[in-house]
């Protein structure tokens, strides 16, 4: 008789834990994103308009990224692999909003947040 190596799994009931929990980080996360940033940008002073180009320069980037987004479905097939993809972009959106301030940094602190989001 032949033996049969196994690999350990998470059983089911811990899989949807681990899931779930994968899916709430970041819901949290982008929660905090719509409700506490532009609250702290508009406090920092740029003129409204600068701040509505902020989602304009946004909502281009998600029409421009889609191409790139249909081929790392293809690059990162497992969907844990996108999700951890996808929440790490969104540490490094809160890191970069801890760290640096200015109009342009939260041009760059949005776009993370944006990917991280489409990824997760």
């Amino acid at each position: 008789m032949g033996t049969r190596e196994s690999t350990p799994r998470a059983s089911g009931g811990s899989a949807r834990i681990i899931l779930s929990a994968a899916l709430v980080c970041p819901w949290l996360a982008y929660d905090q994103w719509e409700t506490t940033v532009p609250n702290f940008m508009r406090a920092e002073g740029p003129p409204l308009v600068l701040y509505r180009l902020l989602w304009t320069l946004n909502a281009g980037l998600i029409l421009a990224a889609q191409p790139f987004f249909s081929r790392l479905v293809q690059w990162i097939p497992r969907v844990g692999a996108q999700l951890l993809w996808g929440n790490g972009l969104f540490v490094l959106a809160f890191g970069t909003l801890a760290l640096f301030h200015g109009y342009w940094a939260y041009v760059t602190e949005m776009r993370l947040a944006t990917l991280g989001e489409r990824e997760t």
